[in-house]
């Protein structure tokens, strides 16, 4: 594969290395020596799955020095508001905002970094890169709680072929807590009230085309629709930045859409909070409200969380854009990859099932 900036996407100038997972988060959860199991990943030469042994400060990949340096600033704010998550403080609707366009650049970097260490296996050119995917599309944070002091840091669903095709969602595991994050075009756009897509359709250059709708102005919970384990705190925030800029523009431009905005004219949404299944607007002073009232056994939060990482990616695939519009030989291949990406899943499935 041709080495790119993670960042820019370009070929790396004065070449740095990015750690997808920095080095302060290594710190914080353990050992900074340590090593970890990565896998299962495709080895190409051998024609196997199989787990693959790294230290953390090892899991880096190519940048540009100065995309590096650029991102600095934003790293260390993104560090004082897990070091308050992990310490249980409060926070306000700004952090979690910065949160968020974190856990977008570790998923984003998840994808790229197992794009890179299986050689490309899913035949997926990147053409987006963090610079151009942090803070872009709808997004939710399920944050479950565990009764474990143990430290560690581990990621469910970032290596399967179904997050190669679509990097929709994946667990990462702090400490004690469990950040299960989704982001996609129009996530929960529909069961907030606002324009939502009523189909989507790729062409043939690869780029995805929807026939929106205009918002219905009201709010349904659940949000989202896919099955997930309701113990836990749910954080949200709709991004339509790309929209206003559209020839749909018109969609939104309207008193309720502003009433949920937190910032409208750059198509930001309030940062969102559940509970008694209603949804509010998180508060803009610091508040404990995130902190989930039930607390996990640790290997059962685990178990849970694995399962449904698998059963979410099957989820988006079945319900991703359609492929009607390109050539039947490019999409019958899709749709071969996309069925093999669920087939591996369903296949993890039934080995947790087994155990």
């Amino acid at each position: 594969m041709e080495k790119f900036c993670v960042f820019c996407g370009n070929k790396p100038k004065n070449k740095n290395n990015e750690h997808i997972i920095p080095k302060w988060l290594i710190e914080l959860t353990g050992d900074s020596n340590r090593t970890a199991d990565f896998g299962p990943i495709w080895n190409s030469k051998t024609q196997n799955l199989e787990f693959r042994k790294f230290a953390f400060d090892q899991f880096q990949f190519p940048a540009c020095e100065d995309c590096n340096i650029k991102y600095s600033d934003f790293e260390t704010k993104a560090k004082n508001i897990v070091e308050k998550l992990l310490n249980e403080e409060e926070l306000n609707n700004e952090d979690f905002s910065v949160f968020l366009d974190w856990l977008d650049k570790i998923r984003v970097g998840l994808w790229l970094g197992y794009n890179y260490l299986q050689k490309n296996l899913s035949d997926v050119y990147p053409n987006y890169h963090i610079s151009k995917r942090i803070g872009i599309k709808d997004r939710a944070i399920f944050i479950y709680k565990s009764d474990s002091k143990q430290l560690g840091i581990n990621f469910a669903g970032a290596n399967t072929p179904a997050f190669q095709y679509l990097p929709t969602c994946f667990n990462l595991r702090i400490n004690q807590f469990c950040f299960f994050n989704l982001s996609t075009d129009f996530l929960i756009s529909k069961n907030l009230g606002l324009p939502y897509s009523k189909e989507a359709y790729y062409t043939d250059s690869q780029e995805i085309q929807f026939v929106v709708e205009g918002g219905r102005n009201r709010i349904l919970y659940p949000l989202i629709k896919i099955a997930y384990d309701k113990k836990c705190s749910e954080i949200y925030q709709s991004i339509y930045s790309h929209n206003i800029k559209s020839n749909i523009e018109y969609l939104y431009n309207n008193d309720y859409t502003k009433s949920i905005s937190k910032n409208f004219e750059k198509g930001i949404g309030k940062v969102l909070i559940a509970g008694n299944n209603k949804i509010r607007e998180y508060p803009t002073e610091p508040s404990k409200s995130w902190i989930p009232k039930n607390i996990w056994n640790l290997p059962e939060l685990i178990d849970m969380i694995g399962r449904q990482v698998l059963n979410s990616q099957i989820y988006f695939i079945n319900k991703s854009a359609k492929y009607n519009n390109i050539s039947l030989e490019k999409r019958n291949l899709i749709e071969q990859q996309l069925e093999t990406a669920k087939s591996v899943n369903r296949m993890y499935l039934k080995f947790m099932n087994e155990d």
